[in-house]
C-alpha cells in the first residue's frame, strides 16, 4: 500500500516549522483548511501575527490552531 502524502507539505515543504529569524523573533508556515499558506511571526506576549494581506479570510482547523499555539508557547522558551 502507498504511503499517505500530506497534502499541506505538496504545497509548502517548509510548512510547520518554527524558525528564529532574529534574536527573539520565530516566524512559520502553516497550511490552512483552503490549502493557503500562511506567514506567521511570534513576537513575544504570548502573540502571533498572521499575514493576512493576499487573503479576504482564514479558514483555520483545530490542527492549525493547536500548532499555532505551540509556536507561540516554543517562541516564549
Amino acid at each position: 500500500m502507498k504511503e499517505e502524502e500530506n497534502i499541506e507539505l505538496v504545497f509548502c515543504p517548509d510548512s510547520n516549522e518554527l524558525k528564529e529569524v532574529e534574536e527573539g523573533v520565530f516566524k512559520a508556515k502553516i497550511v490552512d483548511a483552503e490549502l493557503d499558506v500562511l506567514e506567521c511571526t511570534f513576537i513575544g506576549n504570548d502573540c502571533v501575527n498572521i499575514n493576512t494581506k493576499d487573503y479576504a479570510y482564514l479558514e483555520l482547523t483545530y490542527d492549525n490552531l493547536r500548532m499555532l499555539i505551540e509556536f507561540i508557547e516554543e517562541a516564549e522558551i
